[in-house]
């Protein structure tokens, strides 16, 4: 059977394969690359950043597309105040967010979208930092598939824990 071009794969056969690297190595930058790839074309967004919790303190494990500062990670953290997927469609027309100089620095962020990364106790262990430079909303589809990006995170930083502890 020919298997189909990397580009050509849906995203539920993409994130079957992410799964076969998760398991192969732990320490895996192809892994979170891809996460992260994958996240950007499921997003159609501009930027994607995951984060992660190593000892108490928020870390880069990968991005795609556009670089953002790391001054303005406290942009999800605020974001995230809750366990729950959160997106504000257009921050400009926000009252939190459109005097905020995070959002105003170039390039300017106009839509900002954060998946929290939970572990099995419900713990949130990273985020999934979403923006781009445009307002837009996400289907229903595609909040479902970075949600499941999220939790395929949490099982490798589980797997992790288990074989190195902190």
């Amino acid at each position: 059977m020919a298997t189909k071009p990397e580009a050509d794969l849906i995203p539920s056969e993409k994130l079957q394969g992410l799964l076969l690297h998760a398991d192969a190595s732990l320490a895996n930058e192809r892994f979170w690359n891809e996460l992260a790839q994958l996240s950007i074309t499921i997003s159609r967004t501009t930027s994607v950043s995951i984060w992660v919790y190593d000892h108490a303190i928020l870390r880069i494990a990968a991005s795609a597309g556009t670089i953002l500062s790391s001054e303005r990670i406290g942009l999800w953290e605020s974001l995230i105040r809750n366990e729950h997927y959160t997106e504000i469609e257009d921050t400009l027309k926000d009252v939190v967010y459109k005097f905020d100089t995070r959002v105003l620095d170039q390039p300017v962020i106009r839509y900002l979208a954060g998946m929290p990364i939970l572990n099995n106790q419900g713990d949130r262990v990273g985020i999934l930092a979403l923006s781009d430079s445009k307002p837009r909303k996400f289907s229903g589809e595609q909040i479902q598939s970075l949600s499941i990006i999220s939790r395929i995170i949490a099982v490798h930083l589980d797997m992790k824990n288990r074989i190195v502890p902190a």
